[in-house]
């Protein structure tokens, strides 16, 4: 099934660790952060840490392992014993913890400058983008192992197969996500596979509010790779630097889409409720790979899953396994989950927290149930967002058939004047759109059970998706609000 281009073998143990064996992770229950303190873990270091959160599925999961999680910040906790501090970017330089390491002598690094020696001597495949990093990561990742190259893959959510953010394999490659957010995706002493799969104006707090300055970092980002920059045709920012790179890149460069004149190019794509088939076209080549399929909606992950193809042939992975890896992905935790079904309610889940990915999940569930009425639960995560996007947010949830609002999820920001969801409310109702809007208050759960059901319940033997949209606790919220449906008498006792 496999001829690599690049070779592999096995991986013994982290030759960077010299000298060091107890890590102290601030932060440690955020997405990123757990996949390292995993991998390290599982590498018989000693990791502790601590988040602002005292449970929760990524957190309770790290202390199943073995690894000490305090709740909060404090000083006191950091002893001379610990030889590093690993930090995300956001965590506070003021951190009490971070101030007792600096009066210790005890280095703090950034955890990309941890992930950046991990990686030392890997065939690294890196995956940045605005949106579908995340889902691209795993599936190449799920590609890769069915292939039998036995990857390391650390990808921004739990991935189904592994039911974990982190897989650790015995060979030199190593699929990861790349942080475009923090400027992160920079700090990689080497990268075999490049990949960015769009770009959008996104967390430009840290590229001094100018988009020029995101794209050129994705463009440093793309000539890093030493085999292939590989980019969406579809996306114009995407598109336009990978251009920029073509003549400046290592490796070669290789573009895919459903675009017509993509190296690697998307035909006859069927959607279904089963998920997405289509014929893939290498132009390069002129060799057709058909009937791919994947079990995920939408065309974005048509262009997710053609990163991944375009990766997979280059690296010499043949069409039968690519064809079966595809075929058997389960997804991606929070990427149009499914929480469960009572009644004629389907209970769904969704990071989408953009209003490109809020596009994305509302034609991806029209396509996956289209019988059903979509009744949309949206938090907004950050005050900031919120404000660049409020049209734009507006617009995408007015595609839903109902739609209940809650309060803005902070995410540590400082709240904005006249920016809240009475403001939406209030942009929706513009464009001829009614929505409900649900105060923080206590109870919640039990509040938003009852709006749904005064919604859901209008319309007799109507069916519903209801889907939660956002990266903050509307997740945990909507899974109390899922199973209080499931779990009641059924409608006719």
């Amino acid at each position: 099934m496999y001829n690599a281009k690049i070779p592999h073998g096995a991986w013994t143990f982290f030759d960077f660790m010299v000298g060091w064996n107890k890590l102290h992770m601030i932060g440690i229950g955020g997405i990123g952060m757990s996949a390292l303190a995993n991998l390290c873990k599982r590498k018989n270091l000693c990791i502790q840490g601590s988040d602002e959160k005292c449970s929760g599925y990524v957190i309770d999961s790290l202390r199943a392992s073995g690894v000490h999680v305090f709740t909060g910040h404090e000083s006191g906790r950091i002893d001379k014993d610990i030889d590093v501090i690993v930090v995300s970017s956001a965590i506070d330089k003021d951190n009490p913890e971070i101030s007792d390491a600096l009066r210790l002598g005890i280095p703090v690094i950034h955890r990309s400058d941890l992930l950046k020696k991990i990686l030392s001597g890997y065939n690294v495949i890196a995956i940045s983008g605005t949106h579908g990093k995340t889902t691209t990561t795993s599936l190449m990742g799920h590609v890769l192992d069915c292939a039998g190259l036995d990857p390391t893959i650390l990808s921004g959510g739990i991935m189904e197969r592994y039911k974990s953010n982190v897989r650790v394999g015995s060979s030199k490659w190593a699929v990861v996500e790349a942080d475009e957010s923090d400027k992160s995706l920079l700090n990689f002493e080497k990268i075999s596979y490049s990949i960015v799969t769009n770009i959008e104006p996104e967390h430009m707090e840290n590229y001094d509010n100018c988009f020029e300055n995101v794209k050129r970092t994705c463009k440093e980002f793309l000539e890093k790779a030493t085999v292939a920059s590989i980019s969406c045709n579809d996306d114009p920012c995407a598109r336009s630097v990978l251009e920029s790179t073509s003549q400046t890149a290592t490796g070669s460069s290789i573009s895919y889409g459903i675009a017509v004149g993509s190296d690697v190019e998307a035909k006859n794509i069927v959607y279904s409720k089963k998920g997405t088939r289509f014929d893939i076209f290498f132009r390069k080549s002129q060799e057709t790979w058909p009937d791919i399929d994947v079990g995920l909606y939408g065309e974005h992950n048509v262009l997710n899953a053609l990163s991944v193809v375009a990766t997979a042939k280059s690296i010499g992975i043949e069409y039968d396994c690519v064809k079966l890896a595809l075929a058997q992905f389960r997804g991606v935790g929070r990427r149009m989950t499914v929480l469960g079904l009572s009644d004629n309610l389907l209970f769904v889940d969704d990071y989408a927290h953009h209003p490109t990915e809020v596009r994305a999940v509302i034609s991806s569930l029209r396509q996956k149930e289209p019988e059903n009425k979509l009744l949309a639960v949206f938090q907004p995560h950050r005050y900031s967002r919120l404000k660049n996007n409020l049209d734009e947010f507006a617009l995408e949830l007015s595609k839903a058939d109902d739609i209940i609002l809650l309060p803005v999820y902070s995410a540590g920001e400082a709240e904005i004047a006249r920016v809240n969801s009475f403001e939406l409310w209030k942009r929706l109702r513009s464009i001829g759109k009614n929505s409900l809007i649900l105060e923080k208050q206590t109870n919640n759960v039990l509040r938003l059970h009852d709006a749904i059901l005064d919604i859901t319940s209008s319309s007799s033997n109507q069916k519903y998706t209801v889907a939660f949209l956002g990266a903050g606790d509307v997740s945990e919220t909507g899974r109390s609000v899922a199973m209080s449906f499931i779990n009641r008498p059924p409608l006719n006792t």
